[in-house]
């Protein structure tokens, strides 16, 4: 991966094949997560039956990541791309629909109520901008922590 080019695909692959050791790792955590969060979390929070579909996603992770890893090359390969998908979408649009509906109407009121938190403003009588740094006292270091 090319950590260097901005404009990544959604379809680039993984630098190296998974190998055997991290295939049963997906399979275990996933498995395991898919049963504890689908499975009984939350069926047990909002006071529903526990479901069956989580248990057989869960079989069928689990079971071939103890007994034969390389058969989860193709769900772990969509996994990672399903993550490229969601990485895609967070940067792109969820940070965009942030910075747009928050940041930027902060700063258009702070601009308005002539708010400057950075003294950036030109004063052209200032003889310097430098704002000296203030002296703590030699107490202070009695407990830093």
């Amino acid at each position: 991966m090319n950590h260097g080019n901005r404009n990544s695909s959604l379809t680039e692959e993984p630098a190296a094949p998974a190998s055997r050791r991290e295939l049963r790792d997906f399979g275990l955590i996933v498995g395991g997560l898919f049963a504890l969060i689908f499975g009984l979390a939350i069926p047990l929070l909002k006071h529903r039956a526990i479901p069956l579909w989580p248990w057989i996603v869960c079989i069928a992770l689990v079971a071939p990541a103890l007994f034969f890893p390389e058969a989860l090359k193709f769900p772990q390969l969509a996994w990672t791309k399903l993550g490229l998908v969601l990485g895609w979408v967070n940067q792109r649009i969820i940070l965009s629909i942030i910075f747009y509906v928050i940041l930027v109407p902060t700063g258009l009121i702070m601009r308005i109520c002539g708010r400057d938190p950075m003294a950036r403003r030109f004063d052209p009588g200032a003889e310097s901008y430098r704002v000296p740094a203030r002296k703590p006292p030699p107490e202070s270091m009695n407990r830093p922590f």
